[in-house]
């Protein structure tokens, strides 16, 4: 007798993670005290074998970017990855990085320059970082959790929740996958 589970449909996948959302919603969260939500938060990233512990989330995440370029190049093209309607995440110079608001290309905590020349948005929230990493991984053909990590510490309810979509999320895909292949 055969265990065989019929793949996900993206109409399951989409019912699983607004579920998923409701189960964090605002009440649930803890409050935070004010004045304690910006300041130097530490990550640690891994990428392909490689372990790296930063003072911010910035230098992390901008050093996971720069390996995302080295691992494929062509990632800077990817526009539905690195562009939305207001802001190019990378760009050729900081002028193009920002659409709607130019005078941030002005102040040098808004982006940085990667090593391949191109200029990176840095003027993000933990959760921010995390979710285009995502899209980068993705776009790049790498596992979370496998091929690459990014850790906030002191990071908040959000973020945490934002690394834990991409898990499940990883690991859905993973078990589809594997069905697929058991039914060849």
């Amino acid at each position: 007798m055969s265990s065989y589970e019929p793949k996900p449909t993206d109409a399951d996948i989409a019912t699983f993670l607004a579920d998923f959302d409701a189960t964090v919603d605002e009440t649930s969260r803890p409050k935070r005290a004010k004045g304690n939500r910006r300041g130097r938060k530490t990550s640690v990233t891994h990428f392909r074998g490689q372990k790296k512990t930063y003072d911010t989330a910035k230098d992390g995440y901008v050093w996971m970017v720069n390996q995302f370029i080295v691992a494929h190049p062509a990632l800077v093209t990817y526009a539905q990855v690195t562009e939305t309607r207001d802001r190019h995440y990378i760009a050729a110079s900081r002028e193009d990085l920002f659409l709607r608001s130019r005078h941030l290309a002005d102040i040098s905590g808004t982006w940085q320059q990667l090593e391949n020349g191109r200029y990176a948005i840095t003027n993000l929230s933990a959760r921010e970082m995390v979710d285009l990493l995502r899209s980068f991984g993705d776009a790049c053909g790498l596992k979370f959790g496998i091929d690459w990590d990014f850790e906030v510490f002191d990071a908040t309810e959000e973020t945490s929740v934002a690394r834990r979509r991409v898990q499940i999320t990883q690991e859905m895909i993973g078990r589809a996958l594997d069905d697929l292949d058991a039914m060849e």
